[in-house]
């Protein structure tokens, strides 16, 4: 099991693009930090103040296996296997059977955790050192030794400072929170008033060092890594919170069964109620967390699962199993019509050539096979788990089958529906033949990252909000000059002659040499 997770996260990294967006920014910091200082910098301007820890992972590991995808995928990867790991320490050390055990399974297969880990945004390397400090503070909680509890406080204010170095202020808000108010409850109020300091001066070596190492000062520190707020809640917050949960919240009748069965063992179990002061995290973290719905709420994710997991064994114990096998034989003739149905217009639509486009997924060229075969398996296992009796073999069978299905989701997306938010083959079969190195590149800001990343060099210019032809015209000074953009409405008002080449919704237009042809 433990070598089909490994496969499962670090074999994904590889399979696909970069996708606009995050991934496409971190890339070229780590590409141009490999060739220029330890500091971050994009598109040629230093980010001074940025927090660098994510940025000096990306950067070493490009630096050992080249400027590709994986390059910036990787150390997302093992930060939610690592994750993984703190989580079965703690299931291990609150003495509750099989507990850690399941709670690392449901993290490392919820599909929130699985997109995080797979991309380059960073977000699972804060969660990471986020969830190292509140399991070192779970740790020194609960440990009698003096020695072993300073040790643990050290760890976890490493983790703290750590965190600050990947996210930024708002990294020093989301643990104090289920840290105060466990102390809180459990009436602990000496240690409220003795363990924090530990902690607090291991972090503010860690953030002083980095601090000192900074030109402007301690003012650029927190200029660049102040709390900024992020929009908060949102008419669709819930729903994209819910879908970043699945496959798990299918099950959560199960779970609610398993506490109802004895509802205050559980509240009397200290690392339950640490979870339960995790989850406290939910109401802060979508105002200071970058991204989707979803991701804003993976630092509380780890908790989530040790909850989820408690509920879920409980259940098992008592051989309930009636809602668990319902759902499986649901998802299983709900699945099974898709793959073969795929198989079917693809084949009629590749030797008749008589089925309508919209119907077609698939371009001829590319590979159907795959992800007919990777649902069919899924739905064999969840088949063979709906038919286990005992708990452990039927949700292993669940998660093996849905290893397979993630494993082959990344290289299995129909191009029709990648193109438009992986720009990087069409960049590069318009631009690097054509874009010299005088050449003038302007781009979106959006699209930016992807144009320097394509063509490995920094200087690329913003593309003004109304560009014209003079203006053009005078910045070219004879020079070939190209246009990026995603905006239709805005390459119809460019000037003419022009050579207009398109994917999707995205448009490179080539001007000439020369500006008075265009002028």
């Amino acid at each position: 099991m433990i070598a089909l997770l490994a496969l499962l996260y670090l074999g994904s990294v590889w399979q696909r693009p970069l996708y606009l967006g995050e991934e496409f920014r971190q890339a070229e910091i780590a590409r141009e930090m490999t060739v220029s200082a330890p500091v971050p910098h994009l598109n040629g301007e230093t980010l001074a103040g940025e927090p660098p820890l994510g940025h000096w992972g990306n950067a070493a590991v490009m630096a050992l296996i080249g400027e590709q995808p994986a390059a910036v995928r990787l150390s997302g990867a093992l930060a939610v296997l690592l994750t993984a790991g703190l989580i079965f320490l703690l299931g291990r050390r609150s003495g509750i059977p099989r507990l850690g055990d399941a709670a690392a399974l449901v993290w490392l297969f919820c599909g929130a955790v699985y997109a995080a880990g797979t991309c380059g945004s960073g977000d699972s390397l804060f969660v990471f050192f986020n969830t190292l400090a509140l399991t070192m503070f779970f740790f020194a909680i609960t440990e009698k030794a003096l020695l072993h509890r300073a040790g643990y406080l050290a760890l976890c204010g490493a983790g703290w400072g750590l965190a600050f170095l990947c996210r930024g202020a708002e990294a020093i808000l989301l643990p104090l929170i289920p840290a105060v108010v466990f102390l809180l409850w459990n009436r602990s109020w000496k240690e409220l008033c003795t363990l924090p300091w530990i902690p607090l001066v291991t972090a503010a070596l860690i953030v002083g060092a980095w601090g000192l190492a900074l030109h402007r000062g301690g003012e650029a520190l927190f200029a660049a890594s102040g709390m900024v707020w992020s929009g908060g809640f949102s008419g669709d917050w819930l729903l994209s919170a819910l879908a970043g949960t699945l496959p798990w919240f299918l099950f959560l009748p199960m779970v609610w069964h398993g506490y109802r069965i004895d509802f205050a063992g559980a509240v009397r179990t200290p690392l339950l109620r640490f979870a339960g002061c995790m989850l406290l995290m939910i109401p802060v973290a979508p105002f200071f967390y970058g991204g989707g719905a979803a991701f804003r709420l993976l630092p509380c994710f780890p908790a989530a699962a040790i909850l989820f997991a408690y509920g879920m064994l409980r259940a098992s114990d008592r051989g309930d199993y009636w809602w668990v096998n319902r759902v499986l034989n649901l998802l299983v003739w709900c699945l099974l019509p898709i793959p073969l149905l795929l198989f079917l217009l693809q084949t009629l639509a590749k030797f008749t050539r008589r089925v309508p486009s919209e119907l077609v997924l698939y371009g001829f060229n590319e590979n159907y096979y795959l992800p007919v075969l990777a649902l069919m398996v899924m739905v064999i296992w969840f088949r063979m788990a709906a038919r286990e009796p005992g708990g452990a073999r039927k949700f292993g069978c669940f998660c093996v089958g849905m290893a397979f299905f993630l494993l082959a989701v990344p290289i299995s997306l129909p191009w029709r529906f990648v193109r438009d938010f992986a720009p990087e083959p069409f960049l590069r079969q318009v631009l690097v033949p054509r874009a010299t190195e005088d050449a003038i590149v302007q781009a979106e800001t959006s699209l930016m990252p992807a144009v320097a990343w394509t063509l490995k060099r920094t200087g690329i210019d913003t593309l003004p909000e109304n560009p014209t032809g003079k203006r053009s015209a005078e910045l070219s000074g004879g020079r070939e000059f190209f246009i990026v953009t995603g905006d239709e409405a805005r390459v119809r008002r460019l000037p003419a002659p022009r050579t207009t080449y398109r994917a999707g919704g995205l448009f490179v237009v080539h001007y000439p040499k020369s500006p008075e042809e265009w002028k």
